[in-house]
């Protein structure tokens, strides 16, 4: 065997030494590179079109009927959407009853041809009006008691619906077709109003289980005029 002088030996072991150094740093920057470039990789690499998921689409605004001001027309048609639409004469509402929900006091909701058949219609805000649309006919349709404890009438006028009006309608069934409230009998004793200055006119009212139009205690000033 070959014996190396002591530095020889040294000259080695600095250069081994050397290496191996120069090995782990060259690892450790490959290293971070790598994990650099993966965490800052953009999350959408697959481009086939097979397994991408799609963008979401905006579900359709809640609050559609956000935008109605006081005094405008709200429209209902038998062949309109209640979930989509927004009151105005292209896009009407489906039934009465969300065209209630949606008006403020001054609204006038107008009716185009045909029937609507739903429950009560409770109009609890002052100024509203529900007519027929010139040249056509809306038909207010309820079902008649169906037992002793039913008492809901086709359209209803609240305590404070003052000044409401029907012009130009037809209202069929219910307890009464047509009842306003009052407090004349509930609520404080001092207090016994009830909603006042109402027109129907124009308008057929008929086929009730009971009162064709119901006018309760203290609602005052009720108009009926070429019914």
């Amino acid at each position: 065997f070959f014996i190396i002088p002591m530095k020889k030996q040294t000259a080695i072991w600095i250069a081994s030494t050397t290496i191996i150094v120069a090995a782990a740093i060259f690892i450790t920057y490959s290293y971070t590179q790598n994990k650099v470039a993966t965490e800052n990789r953009p999350t959408t690499q697959n481009t086939d079109s097979s397994t991408t998921t799609p963008a979401a689409t905006p579900s359709p605004s809640s609050n559609a009927t956000a935008s109605i001001p006081a005094g405008a027309e709200i429209y209902v048609a038998p062949n309109g959407n209640d979930s989509t639409e927004t009151g105005n004469i292209d896009k009407p509402f489906k039934t009465i009853a969300k065209a209630i929900e949606a008006a403020q006091p001054g609204n006038k909701i107008v009716l185009r041809n045909g029937t609507y058949e739903e429950g009560e219609l409770r109009i609890r805000q002052p100024d509203i009006t529900i007519m027929s649309k010139d040249g056509e006919w809306g038909i207010i349709k309820k079902a008649l008691p169906k037992g002793p404890d039913d008492y809901d009438s086709a359209v209803y006028f609240d305590v404070d619906a003052h000044r409401g009006r029907l012009s130009r309608v037809e209202v069929i069934g219910g307890f009464y077709a047509v009842s306003t409230e009052t407090k004349w009998d509930w609520g404080n004793a001092n207090d016994r109003k009830g909603t006042s200055d109402l027109i129907i006119e124009k308008s057929k009212i008929h086929g009730s289980g009971r009162d064709a139009i119901k006018i309760k205690p203290n609602s005052d000033n009720i108009k009926i005029l070429d019914n």
